[in-house]
């Protein structure tokens, strides 16, 4: 495994389907957070939750991102650990680039791939036995 510092941009493209999803996201949050303050109830936004019965993968990201916009980093960390990690970290990337016009760039020889995704596919699950487990 190699990790090197490239140069880029500070400034990255953003992609319009990117923003256009985020900022619809944001609004249903928004839509769903007043609606459910109006009318006194909690309403959940998963549809996989609302089908199953069982949290999905994501689960917890919104109420994580209330718990954040609060200031309670913990508590927002606690609903989905995986995702607030990973969020975390582009975070860190992303203030890099801006800050000093770098990306960090990993190179991985075949075997190290197929390491990192079972890695990463063990965390998902755990993360989401966590999140069935705990968060519900």
């Amino acid at each position: 495994m190699e990790v090197t510092l490239r140069k880029a941009r500070r400034w990255p493209g953003w992609p319009a389907w990117a923003m256009a999803v985020v900022l619809g996201w944001l609004g249903a949050v928004a839509l769903a957070e007043w609606l459910a303050r109006r009318a006194g109830t909690h309403m959940s936004l998963c549809m996989f939750k609302r089908v199953t019965g069982y949290p999905c993968p994501s689960c917890g990201l919104t109420r994580g991102a209330l718990q954040l916009l609060e200031g309670r980093i913990a508590t927002a960390w606690a609903y989905n650990p995986l995702l607030f990690t990973v969020f975390a970290a582009a975070g860190v990337l992303l203030l890099v680039r801006l800050t000093f016009g770098r990306t960090v760039h990993v190179e991985l020889s075949r075997r190290e791939r197929k390491a990192a995704w079972v890695v990463v596919a063990g965390l998902f699950l755990l993360n989401w036995a966590y999140v069935i487990a705990c968060v519900r």
